[in-house]
């Protein structure tokens, strides 16, 4: 009966030491796989941010550009309004029709850029930048009229 107890003994001391290796093995498969996860997230997340601080560079350079092309439009068609006016004072009929009909075709290219518009519509833009620009004043408030008068051009 003694070595049946001991040897149960030594069994159950056994199973114990294993069952304590197991565990441990477990532990450390978790903690790794766990370790794993966690740089995972944080390589997902840091890549997600990168990529939302790209998106809103590319937004903000987008906006500039913008801003810059709306500007330089802008000095352009005051440089435009100026020769408009400059050639009523003189009285240079050639140099007005030219700048009209740069007018026109700057009005219509920015049309066809806008895709999917009507003719009819693009015609009235045109229509009504021509009619907006004759009508441009100067910075004392002269028209192109008022300035061909007062170059004795009437």
């Amino acid at each position: 009966k003694k070595s049946s107890d001991v040897q149960v003994a030594a069994a159950r001391r056994i199973q114990r030491t294993y069952r304590k290796y197991q565990a441990k093995k477990e532990l450390e498969r978790r903690k790794r796989e766990k370790r794993e996860y966690d740089e995972l997230m944080d390589k997902i997340q840091r890549d997600a941010w990168v990529e939302l601080v790209k998106l809103e560079r590319e937004e903000e350079e987008k906006q500039k550009r913008k801003f810059d092309e709306e500007r330089r439009r802008r000095r352009e068609e005051e440089a435009r309004k100026k020769r408009f006016l400059e050639a009523a004072f003189d009285g240079d009929n050639t140099e007005i029709l030219a700048i009209l009909e740069e007018v026109r075709r700057v009005t219509a290219q920015k049309c066809a850029a806008e895709a999917g518009l009507p003719a009819s519509v693009a015609e009235a833009t045109i229509a009504r930048q021509l009619e907006r620009f004759v009508g441009c004043t100067d910075a004392n408030g002269n028209t192109a009229l008022s300035e061909s008068g007062n170059g004795g051009n009437a």
